[in-house]
């Protein structure tokens, strides 16, 4: 049985402006996006099966014709909300902002082959902290499950 992908989100901060703005960039591999839609493809193929097919032995490659698009729409949209809301919530601990006055992502780029990227311009600041080129961050986004 192959192990579960963990889907991980990477993001750096830089600081712009004396302090005045703050660039968030977020990325997550390929292969991780990859695997989150296999994960949604498996999930329908189990638990609503085209008609004509058995739950859990429906090809992938019927998933994705039937399904593709929303798939990867939906994909899309939830990747880009996990990733968003953990790098705003760490940037804003890390200089002392309002999580809440993060504006929405930007060049949005998603695909399985390039994997997610996009980037957060947050402005109005007046940040002490003027550290340019913070080190990278990687969080794991899939709730931890007790």
């Amino acid at each position: 049985m192959e192990e579960p992908v963990k889907l991980m989100a990477t993001w750096t901060t830089t600081v712009l402006d004396s302090g005045r703005m703050l660039l968030i960039k977020v990325s997550m591999e390929p292969g991780m996006v990859r695997a989150e839609v296999k994960g949604l493809l498996d999930r329908i193929g189990s638990k609503a099966p085209p008609k004509g097919f058995r739950a859990g032995k429906v090809a992938e490659s019927v998933l994705r014709r039937i399904h593709g698009k929303r798939v990867l729409s939906e994909t899309r949209t939830d990747l880009v909300a996990k990733s968003y809301e953990a790098a705003v919530v760490e940037a804003a601990k890390k200089y002392g902002f309002d999580p809440k006055t993060a504006p929405a992502p930007t060049g949005v780029k998603f695909s399985e082959e390039a994997g997610l990227s996009y980037e957060v311009l947050v402005t109005g600041l007046s940040l002490s902290v003027a550290t340019a080129g913070a080190p990278d961050v990687v969080v794991d986004l899939r709730k931890k499950e007790s």
